[in-house]
């Protein structure tokens, strides 16, 4: 069984994502709609997701564009780069971010300013150890 992506014919977006058979896509009227994906990217590229364009040209699944601003903006200063599959924010993300570390720092994106800040956690918030920058920038505090 493999993963396989509908793609609409007129807008290159994904539609549906199933586990199927080589065969049973076969099968579909639609079959020439159905793309082959890796679930763990084993080609390299991203898996695909409903709302995913399809780079036909390429066979490559391009995500929708982060969601990533505090503000719930869409980050449409960031670009594709096809060639690490990845949508790339203008700044580079601070080189101290550590997801991974128990004394971890964490940043958010800021759309409207293009500009990473710090981020804080609820609990932060709600001890008051994040800073009025913090809660100003994310709209908890004016």
């Amino acid at each position: 069984m493999s993963h396989f992506a509908r793609v609409d014919k007129t807008t290159n977006k994904v539609t549906d994502v199933i586990v199927a058979t080589q065969l049973e896509i076969y099968g579909y009227n639609d079959s020439e709609d159905w793309f082959q994906t890796s679930y763990n990217e084993s080609d390299g590229k991203p898996f695909a997701q409903i709302g995913a364009t399809y780079d036909r040209d390429n066979n490559v699944f391009i995500p929708p564009q982060p969601i990533q601003s505090t503000t719930g903006v869409a980050c449409t200063s960031w670009t594709w780069n096809s060639s690490s599959y990845e949508w790339e924010p203008p700044v580079a993300m601070p080189s101290d971010y550590k997801i991974d570390d128990p004394d971890k720092k964490l940043y958010a994106w800021v759309e409207e300013t293009k500009e990473w800040i710090r981020h804080y956690s609820a609990e932060d918030v709600e001890n008051g150890t994040a800073p009025d920058s913090y809660l100003i920038a994310v709209g908890l505090k004016t």
